[in-house]
């Protein structure tokens, strides 16, 4: 289940020599929503994704919003 992230920047060394990075585009304490979501370019539709896509590796990344 995705929320707000609440760092601009972090990444996930996994197990099997893969990194998933998640990134908070205009991330402040006034810009606390999550306008929109793009799993490695690609836009999330639904508020979730899966363990399998995350040890992927890959991008996660958010636009975050005042609103």
């Amino acid at each position: 289940m995705l929320g707000a992230p609440q760092v601009s920047t972090a990444k996930l060394h996994l197990a099997n020599d893969k990194d998933f990075t998640i990134n908070a585009k205009n991330f402040s304490s006034a810009n606390i929503y999550s306008e929109k979501a793009f799993l490695n370019g690609g836009k999330i539709e639904k508020p979730f994704i899966t363990y399998q896509q995350i040890m992927e590796g890959g991008k996660l990344s958010s636009e975050m919003t005042s609103k």
